[in-house]
Formats: C-alpha cells, structure tokens, sequence
C-alpha cells in the first residue's frame, strides 16, 4: 500500500476486489519484471516504501509501464530511488527494520 492508502498490484483479481470495498487501486503488468526461474515476477516485489520513497530493484526505463507508474508515484508526492540500473527484479519486496 501507498502511504495515501492506495494500492499498487499486478493482480486483476486483488484490483477488483479493492475497488469493490472502495479502495484505489493501480494495476501495472509484471512482463517486464524479471524473477529467477520464472516468466516473470510481479511489480511490488521489486518495490519497497519507506517514509516517502519508493526504493525500485531496477531502473523504471526498462519497464514497459515505467513512465506511467513514475507519473503515479509522483502525482502522490512520493521520491523514487532506482537501486539499480538494470532491468526491474521481483526480490519479494523491499523491506525496512526500524530499530
């Protein structure tokens, strides 16, 4: 989830059901989004939110989507930090220990 409270998915089905409880929700496809030993991964494993960044495993101009999903995270006021500058990697997420 976005700290605005929306959601990011590459799931029709988790899109549909967000929408039904009122919920925003964004698909993006994850053809683009590579995961070793598979076709592909999916986009929010290769993305993390701390605060307000958003970390990507991979550079946004290798995915297909990229411009659009930049101009989404930006219309929420979000900075983005490309932790590489290769393709996008599904790593099951980005996460952040507070300690």
């Amino acid at each position: 989830a976005l700290p605005d409270g929306s959601f990011i998915t590459s799931d029709l089905g988790i899109v549909k059901a967000l929408q039904e409880e009122g919920l925003e929700a964004h698909y993006f496809s994850s053809n683009d989004v590579m995961l070793h030993g598979h076709d592909h991964g999916f986009l929010p494993g290769a993305l993390g939110i701390f605060e307000h960044q958003v970390f990507i495993l991979g550079s946004l101009k290798y995915f297909s989507e990229g411009e659009r999903l930049m101009a989404l995270l930006e219309s929420k006021l979000l900075n983005i930090i490309e932790l590489h500058k290769g393709p996008l990697l599904d790593g099951g997420g980005i996460f952040f220990l507070n300690t």
